[in-house]
C-alpha cells in the first residue's frame, strides 16, 4: 500500500519540513505538545462561535447591557441581585419596545445565554494565556511563534471589544445591533479560528512528516473555494444580522422569481448589499451555489489522481459541503428553525476547516517538492 506520509527523517534534524516552520518551534522541544494546544483552542473558539450563533437566533444578546471584563464573570448570585439586574435591563429599548412583557424568569433564560457567550470568550483567553506563558517560559516557541501568538491573543482581545461595540449598537431607539458590526465580530471570530487551526496544522504536518500531493490547479480551486467561502460568511453575517433567512422561504426560486424584483431597489446601488433584504439573500444563495459548483468541480479531478489520501480529503470536502448547502436549504424553508440553523452555522464552520486542512497539506507537500505541474503519479 502505498504511503502518503513519511516518518523517515535524520535523526539530526529537527523534524519540521520546511524553513518557515522549523522556525517557529525550537529545536529540542516537541511540536506536538504546543499543537495540541491550539486545537484545543480551535474547539474552544468552535464553541464560542456556536453559543454566539445560538445567542443571536434567541434573540438574546441584548440581555446584558453592561461589559465587565473581570466583574462580569460573576452572575447575578441572589434574587435581590436578579431583580436590579431585571430592573437595569427594563431601562432599555429592547424590555420597553420588544419584551414588554417579560418576566423575570424569562429575562433569567436570556441573561444565562449571552451569560454563557460571555463566559465562553473569557475561557478562551484563559486556556490561551497561561498555556502561552508556559511553553514560553519553557523554551518551546521562538521569537517569530511567540510574535504570532501574541497577535492572536490581541486580535482575540479586539474581538471582545468588538462584541461589546456590536451590542451597544443595539441600546439605542431601535433594539437591534447593526449587521455591519455583527458581521465584523463573526469574521474576525472566524479569522482567529483559521489562523490558529493554519498553525496548528503546520507543527502537526512538520512532526509526523505529513504532506498531501496535488497539482497546482488543485492548489488554485482550494484556494479560490476558501475565497469564496469567506465571501459567504460575510453574506452570512448579513443574513443574521438584517433577518433575511425570514424574507423569502422558498427554494430553488424566490417566491416564484429567480431574479428578484426588489434586487436593486435602494439607492445608492451599494446599499443594496447591505441593507437590502432580497438582495443579501439572494447573494448568499449564490454565492453557496458557486462554493458546491467549483467543489464539485475539483472532486472531478480525483478520478485523475493515484494519490489515495488526496482523493479522500477531496471525498470529505465534498460530502460536507453538500451537507453544509443541504443545512443551508433546510435552514431556509424551515423560516429559521433553531435546531437546523444552528447545524447549518456548525458546518459552515466544518466545511471551512476541511479545506483549510487540505490546503495545508498541500502547502506543505509543495515546500517538500512534491507538487506538480498537472497531474501526480504514484509511486
Amino acid at each position: 500500500m502505498q504511503r502518503w506520509y513519511s516518518r523517515d527523517y535524520p535523526s539530526n534534524l529537527h523534524p519540521i519540513l520546511s524553513s518557515t516552520e522549523q522556525a517557529l518551534i525550537q529545536p529540542h522541544r516537541n511540536p506536538m505538545h504546543v499543537a495540541v494546544w491550539l486545537l484545543i483552542i480551535c474547539a474552544m473558539i468552535y464553541c464560542a462561535i456556536a453559543i454566539g450563533g445560538y445567542t443571536r437566533l434567541t434573540d438574546s444578546g441584548l440581555s446584558m447591557v453592561d461589559w465587565h471584563p473581570v466583574s462580569g464573570v460573576l452572575p447575578p448570585l441572589s434574587q435581590t441581585q436578579w431583580i436590579a439586574e431585571f430592573e437595569h435591563y427594563q431601562q432599555f429599548p429592547e424590555f420597553q419596545t420588544v419584551n414588554s412583557d417579560l418576566s423575570l424568569e424569562g429575562f433569567k433564560r436570556i441573561f444565562w445565554i449571552e451569560y454563557a457567550h460571555r463566559i465562553a470568550g473569557r475561557l478562551v483567553a484563559l486556556a490561551f494565556l497561561l498555556p502561552f506563558i508556559f511553553f514560553q517560559l519553557r523554551g518551546y516557541l521562538s521569537i517569530a511563534m511567540s510574535l504570532r501568538l501574541i497577535a492572536v491573543f490581541l486580535a482575540g482581545a479586539l474581538q471582545g471589544w468588538l462584541g461589546w461595540f456590536m451590542v451597544q449598537s443595539g441600546m439605542v431607539n431601535d433594539p437591534s445591533v447593526s449587521q455591519y458590526k455583527l458581521t465584523a465580530h463573526l469574521s474576525l471570530a472566524v479569522l482567529i479560528y483559521s489562523y490558529v487551526l493554519w498553525l496548528s496544522i503546520g507543527l502537526i504536518c512538520g512532526k509526523l512528516r505529513l504532506k498531501l500531493d496535488g497539482s497546482n490547479r488543485l492548489f488554485a480551486g482550494i484556494s479560490f473555494c476558501i475565497a469564496l467561502v469567506v465571501i459567504m460568511l460575510v453574506s452570512g453575517g448579513f443574513m443574521s444580522g438584517t433577518r433575511a433567512g425570514f424574507v423569502v422561504n422558498t427554494f430553488p426560486h424566490m417566491n416564484g422569481e429567480w431574479i428578484p424584483d426588489m434586487l436593486f431597489s435602494l439607492t445608492p446601488l451599494w446599499a443594496n448589499l447591505f441593507e437590502n433584504v432580497i438582495a443579501i439573500q439572494f447573494i448568499h444563495r449564490w454565492v453557496a451555489f458557486a462554493v458546491v459548483g467549483v467543489i464539485t468541480i475539483l472532486w472531478f479531478q480525483r478520478f485523475s489522481m493515484n494519490r489515495s489520501a488526496t482523493r479522500v480529503m477531496l471525498d470529505i470536502v465534498m460530502v460536507v459541503a453538500i451537507c453544509q448547502f443541504s443545512l443551508g436549504v433546510a435552514t431556509l424553508v424551515s423560516r429559521v428553525q433553531l435546531p437546523v440553523a444552528l447545524a447549518h452555522q456548525s458546518g459552515f464552520v466544518m466545511l471551512l476547516s476541511a479545506l483549510i486542512i487540505m490546503l495545508r497539506l498541500i502547502v506543505t507537500g509543495q515546500r517538500d517538492g512534491t507538487m506538480h505541474t498537472d497531474r501526480i503519479v504514484g509511486s
